[in-house]
């Protein structure tokens, strides 16, 4: 069998199989291609899909930046080179008032007013020359919405070569925002045209608190310092304050009748550019200056009006302003408290000077009992602190008699001393004080229903019109009347001042009273004097004439009679001699009151002294059973006196240390230098002397009656006399018995 059929059959059958396996590939790559087309296709419709949903996004964004571009509140213009508009959105055409269709192609500044139409073109030169974005403000008119401020933003648009070829600008209105900074800058201003306003009118306060503050603070001091505040705050040429009917101007009271009684009834503020056109004006005193525009201003405290403020005249303008009327409001709250402060000061001040014043009426009292003198020193007294002039009538044998009268002003003396004669008739005023025993007052006597003709003298003679009476009353007597009178623009009285006039009344009554007691006592003790004058010297001629006929009658006859009648003459002589004793003490008492007392001085050894002291005194001692002893004094020293007078001062207090001191006591007298003085003492041991009788032991006729001795209660007085014209002192000490001292100068 042939192998090549067999052959061709397998090759045809490997052909068959190839082909076959070939179409199988051909058909798997068929399949994988439309897979993949399939894929892509899905991958295309995709796409689409997406550039259909980012078409329709950026159609939405162009619509609405095309929606946000013609309706933003901001004008969006581009402009060509030359300032004609290639587009503009609806804002900007609304803002010009065109159609925006009609607005392409025209030059800018045709459809609004520039201000300042430099400035417009040097921002779009400046943004093309730059070749970024510039910021401007401009001022534009527009027809329909005037006159208003933006800010122009302009970005350059670039050509290839880099050419600035259109400017694309916004212009933001900005009106509001200037309106809001020059309302800032205004009230920046406004605040501190008032900050400076409260400075002002703090700096016035100030000086019135200093006012205050100084030594000087009445009232009438304060005011003064108010009205220059006052004229100084709103440049005024004139200022016044009224206050209680007292009115304080600078430098004149400017007088506008009418005005000022129409602000105390209304007590509103008035700002006025003519005075003379105000319904209430009545006119001006005469020669009075020139007044046109005024501002009064109520002065209150709390919700009590005090008074008023008042300048007039603007230095330099026509009227006062506003700001003047406010600044002028502002300082009288201030007033309110500076005069409450000033009025409780000058009460304070008031209260101080009337103390003061009763107790300088006190002390008055005491210096003299001269009674003319006392109620002149009363008077001056009372003025000018209390009153401006003084009248006080007393009663003199039985009528009614003006003893003093005193006036703040020494020129119009002549005039006081007329009004001195004057004398009450039984209707007056005065007498009617008298009568009825009651004070008086007279607030503002054009106000008063007293209509007595010596009163309104007084008015018209010395421009008085408050006053006050007041009956001068003691032990329930009535002595006189006080009359204290003031000038009401300085004074007016009130219930304080009656009540401080009726403590001087008081006091007066008292000094009267005084007076006329110790002249009756002065009457007495000359009348005494007199009488003892007379009667120790009609006593030593007798008291001589025994001591003679004594001494004959002792030394005559035998001894046989003298030994029958000698103890009867010796009593008769020591009886003599205590009279002659007491005779010498009234006479040196009278001679030291009547201040005619004097002593020969001349030096004498202290030692000299001791050794007659010892001869007179120490038999009397020695008798009593007492012990005199001296203390050793230096023979150099000496002291200048009066020999007699001094053995007088010496036996007057050893006598009585002898008196006092019981049987087997001892009395010391010793002496040492003390400086220009020589210090003597006399010590006994008795008894000793109550300390409530000290004071009392140097008194002329003082005697201590628990004692039981005798005497005239003369000797220490006599003591303490001669002591004291020798220029020395003497005193007393009391603890274990009593010792006497006193001084006498050294000698030269």
């Amino acid at each position: 069998m042939s192998f090549e059929p067999l052959e061709k059959q397998e090759l045809a059958l490997e052909s068959t199989r190839r082909a076959l396996v070939d179409s199988q590939s051909a058909v798997q790559e068929k399949e994988r291609l439309l897979h993949e087309l399939q894929v892509h296709q899905i991958e295309l419709e995709s796409q689409n899909r997406s550039l259909r949903e980012m078409q329709s996004t950026l159609e939405e964004s162009r619509t609405r930046y095309a929606e946000l571009y013609d309706f933003a509140p901001v004008a969006y213009f581009t402009l060509d080179q030359k300032g004609c508009i290639l587009e503009v959105n609806l804002t900007g055409a609304s803002m010009v008032g065109r159609d925006r269709a009609q607005l392409i192609g025209m030059p800018f500044v045709s459809l609004v007013r520039v201000e300042d139409p430099g400035n417009f073109w040097a921002h779009l030169r400046r943004c093309a020359s730059t070749r970024s974005s510039v910021v401007s403000e401009l001022a534009l008119g527009l027809t329909r919405a005037g006159r208003i401020h933006v800010q122009a933003v302009s970005t350059p648009v670039i050509d290839s070569a880099g050419v600035a070829i259109a400017f694309r600008t916004a212009f933001t209105d900005i009106s509001d925002r200037k309106q809001a900074v020059a309302l800032e800058k205004e009230a920046r201003q406004a605040e501190q045209r008032l900050r400076a306003q409260i400075e002002a009118v703090d700096r016035a306060a100030l000086a019135v608190t200093r006012a205050l503050a100084t030594a000087d603070n009445t009232t009438e001091h304060v005011l003064i310092s108010i009205i220059q505040q006052a004229a100084q705050l709103t440049g005024a040429e004139f200022a016044a304050v009224g206050i209680d009917e007292v009115v304080t101007a600078y430098p004149r009271r400017p007088g506008i009748e009418g005005v000022l009684a129409a602000l105390a009834l209304d007590g509103q503020s008035l700002r006025i550019r003519d005075v003379r056109a105000h319904p209430s004006f009545a006119g001006f005193p005469a020669s009075h200056p020139r007044i046109t525009s005024v501002i009064l201003v109520p002065i209150i405290y709390g919700e009590v009006t005090l008074g008023s403020l008042l300048v007039a005249n603007k230095q330099g303008a026509a009227e006062f302003s506003e700001h003047d009327q406010h600044s002028l409001e502002m300082l009288s709250e201030r007033i309110g408290f500076a005069l409450e402060i000033a009025r409780l000061n000058a009460k304070q001040t008031m209260e101080h000077e009337r103390l003061h014043l009763l107790a300088d009426t006190g002390r008055a009292l005491a210096a003299t009992l001269d009674l003319s003198l006392t109620l002149e020193m009363i008077a001056r007294l009372a003025i000018p602190r209390f009153a401006d002039f003084t009248m006080t009538f007393l009663y003199e044998h039985n009528e009614l008699k003006s003893v003093s009268a005193a006036h703040r002003n020494n020129a119009i003396e002549r005039q006081v001393a007329e009004l001195r004669t004057f004398k009450p008739d039984p209707h007056s005023w005065i007498t009617e004080i008298l009568k009825s025993r009651q004070a008086a007052l007279v607030p503002k006597l054009g106000i008063s229903n007293i209509r007595d003709p010596f009163v309104f003298k007084l008015a018209d003679t010395l421009g008085l019109d408050s006053f006050i009476g007041v009956p001068v009353i003691s032990r329930d007597r009535v002595l006189g009347v006080m009359l204290f009178a003031a000038a009401g623009a300085n004074r007016q009285y009130d219930s304080m001042d009656l009540a401080m006039a009726e403590e001087i009344a008081y006091r007066t009554a008292l000094a009267v009273d005084n007076a006329n007691l110790y002249e009756v006592a002065q009457s007495a003790i000359r009348s005494r004097d007199n009488l003892m004058a007379i009667v120790s010297h009609d006593l030593r001629n007798p008291l001589n004439a025994i001591f003679v006929n004594l001494g004959l009658l002792l030394r005559s006859g035998g001894a046989g009679e003298r030994r029958k009648g000698h103890r009867q003459l010796e009593l008769i002589k020591l009886s003599s001699d205590h009279l002659n004793r007491l005779v010498e003490d009234l006479l040196t008492a009278s001679t030291i009151d009547a201040g005619c007392f004097t002593a020969n001085r001349r030096p004498e050894a202290v030692s000299v002294l001791f050794e007659d002291l010892v001869s007179g005194f120490e038999p009397l001692a020695h008798e009593r059973g007492l012990t005199l002893e001296t203390s050793p004094a230096p023979e150099v020293l000496k002291v200048e006196c009066d020999r007699d007078r001094m053995f007088q001062v010496f036996g007057n207090l050893v006598a009585n240390a002898i008196k006092v001191t019981p049987r087997g006591g001892k009395i010391r007298v010793s002496a040492e230098a003390d400086g220009a003085f020589v210090r003597f003492s006399v010590s006994d041991s008795g008894p000793g002397i109550a300390a409530e009788n000290i004071p009392f032991l140097f008194d002329r006729y003082w005697k201590d009656d628990t004692s039981g001795k005798r005497g005239t209660g003369l000797g220490l007085y006599i003591v303490k006399g001669i002591v004291e014209t020798h220029g020395g002192k003497v005193w007393v000490e009391s603890q274990e018995g009593a010792t006497f001292w006193f001084t006498l100068p050294v000698a030269p």
